[in-house]
């Protein structure tokens, strides 16, 4: 294969027509009509990279090739998918979930088919969207809201006077639900009507 270096991209020689492909996934390199990857080098600067741990480069392309590309990847600090198998990255086992913001947000901590979910209700708890919006239960790998207690705690009951249990969330149900809210007091939107609270 002949490769026809044009102009330089991000500091290795790569083809003008190859930048916006040289930013994104390391693609740096004009070969014939294609850009490819040639050099690591490109593949580890690429946004590709950084987002999605597709740092080495594997034939003309970058891909990940081993866990430690995984790892440094936000996919990794955000979902979990820290962990390489088969020539991609995957979350492998409970820790890899527990430390990622999937599991402090949305209480999705616990492995289940290479991805992270919400597997007991004490995935839930301590996550953000049991205390902002009242979900707390696990229900098929994700966490809902199951009853009203949850809800009437929650802040989006303080703030919105969804204060009520719904169908896997809460809702306004009553209009006192609404009558101590901030959006009642604020806004004026103290009659619950459709599950949510509005201005009579």
């Amino acid at each position: 294969m002949i490769v026809v270096v044009l102009s330089s991209c991000g500091g290795i020689g790569g083809g003008s027509d190859c930048n916006e492909l040289c930013v994104s996934v390391g693609s740096c390199t004009l070969s014939g009509d294609q850009c490819i990857a040639t050099h690591d080098k490109d593949c580890k600067v690429a946004v590709n990279c950084i987002e999605n741990g597709f740092c080495s480069l594997v034939g003309d392309v970058c891909k990940p090739a081993n866990t430690g590309d995984c790892a440094v990847s936000l996919q990794c600090l955000n979902v979990g998918w820290c962990g390489y198998q088969d020539g991609a990255c995957f979350a492998l086992n409970d820790q890899h979930c527990e430390q990622a913001e999937l599991c402090r947000t949305r209480g999705e901590c616990k492995l289940r088919h290479k991805v992270c979910k919400a597997r007991t209700n004490q995935d839930c708890a301590p996550s953000q969207v049991c205390s902002k919006l009242g979900k707390c239960c696990a229900s098929e790998g994700e966490c809902i809201a199951c009853n009203t207690e949850d809800c009437a705690k929650s802040q989006i009951c303080k703030q919105e006077g969804l204060c009520s249990l719904g169908v896997r969330l809460c809702i306004a149900a009553e209009n006192s639900d609404c009558e101590a809210a901030e959006v009642c007091v604020d806004d004026g939107m103290c009659v619950a009507q459709s599950g949510a609270c509005v201005v009579p």
